[in-house]
C-alpha cells in the first residue's frame, strides 16, 4: 500500500498539470463570461435579462437538459485530458531517458502500470465527476429559483450523462493506453493513421472484391458514443414524454454497449501493459 501511495504521489508530482487542464480551462472561461458580463451591465441604460430567464421558454424539462448538456460538455474537456495523459504516462520516461531509474525501484511491475493506469484513465473521471456534480448542484437549484423547480430532474440528467460519458472517456483513455503502449513516439498522431490505413484497405477491398467488410472506425465510434439522447435533437416534451425518455435512456445506459465498454477498456489496458513492459528500457 504504501509503494502504491508513493507511485500515485509521484505521477501526480510530474502528471498535475495535465489533470487539472480542464478545470483550469473552466475557470478561465468563468472569469471571461463574469468579466465580459460586467462590462455590459456597466455600459447598459437598461437592466439586462437574466441569463436563467431564459430557461423558462424551455419548461419544466430545463434542468434536465440544462445539466446534460452541460455535463456532456465538461466530458469532452475530460476526455482530452485522459487521452494526453495516456501518451504522457507510458511515453514520458521513454522521452527523458529514465525508464531504468524507474523500473529499479522496489516495485512490481504490476504495481507501477496499475497506478499509471489508474492515474491516466480514471483520475479524469473522477474530476469530471466532481466538477459536473458542482455544476449540476448549481444550476438545478438555482433554476429553482425562476419557476423551474425541477431539482430531482436536474440530478438525474447529470447522473445519466455522467455515466454513459465516464464510460466513453474510460474507453478513449484506454485506445490511447493503447496505441501509446504500441508506439514510443507521437502515439495519437500514429494510432489514428493506422485506423485511417485500415479503414482505407477495408474500403477498397470491399469495393473490388465486392465483401462487406464491417468498419472498425464505425464500431470505435459506438464505443465512444454517448447512450442518451441529445438535447439537440428532441423537441417539446410534456411530463409524461419527459418520464419515458429518461427511463429509456436508463435502459440505454445499462446495456450490452455499456458492458461493452467496459470489457473493451480492460482489454485495451492489458495490451497496453503488455506491450509497454516488452519494451526495451532505456
Amino acid at each position: 500500500m504504501k509503494q502504491c501511495k508513493a507511485l500515485l504521489k509521484k505521477e501526480w508530482q510530474t502528471h498535475w498539470k495535465s489533470l487539472m487542464a480542464p478545470l483550469l480551462f473552466v475557470i478561465l472561461i468563468y472569469v471571461t463570461v463574469l468579466v465580459s458580463y460586467l462590462i455590459v451591465l456597466i455600459k447598459r441604460s437598461d437592466p439586462a435579462p437574466h441569463p436563467m430567464l431564459v430557461l423558462q421558454g424551455i419548461g419544466l424539462q430545463a434542468p434536465y437538459w440544462v445539466t446534460m448538456s452541460v455535463t456532456i460538455a465538461l466530458a469532452f474537456l475530460h476526455a482530452m485530458s485522459g487521452i494526453v495523459l495516456a501518451e504522457s504516462m507510458l511515453n514520458s520516461d521513454h522521452k527523458q531517458r529514465c525508464q531504468i531509474f524507474h523500473f529499479s525501484q522496489p516495485a512490481s511491475f504490476l504495481k507501477i502500470v496499475g497506478v499509471k493506469y489508474l492515474f491516466s484513465n480514471f483520475g479524469p473521471i473522477l474530476l469530471f465527476g466532481v466538477v459536473s456534480l458542482v455544476h449540476a448542484l448549481v444550476l438545478s437549484l438555482w433554476s429553482g429559483l425562476y419557476s423551474i423547480p425541477s431539482f430531482a430532474l436536474g440530478m438525474t440528467g447529470w447522473l445519466q450523462s455522467f455515466i454513459s460519458a465516464s464510460l466513453s472517456i474510460l474507453f478513449l483513455s484506454s485506445l490511447a493506453w493503447f496505441f501509446s503502449g504500441l508506439f514510443k513516439r507521437k502515439s495519437i498522431l500514429l494510432g489514428f493513421l493506422c485506423l485511417l490505413g485500415i479503414e482505407i484497405v477495408r474500403q477498397t477491398i470491399n469495393y473490388m472484391v465486392g465483401w462487406q467488410i464491417p468498419s472498425l472506425m464505425e464500431g470505435l465510434s459506438m464505443m465512444v458514443d454517448l447512450n442518451v439522447s441529445s438535447f439537440l435533437l428532441t423537441g417539446k416534451y410534456t411530463s409524461s414524454s419527459l418520464a419515458s425518455l429518461v427511463r429509456a435512456n436508463w435502459r440505454d445506459i445499462f446495456s450490452t454497449t455499456s458492458a461493452l465498454k467496459i470489457g473493451l477498456s480492460a482489454v485495451l489496458g492489458i495490451l497496453g501493459a503488455v506491450l509497454y513492459k516488452r519494451r526495451e528500457l532505456q
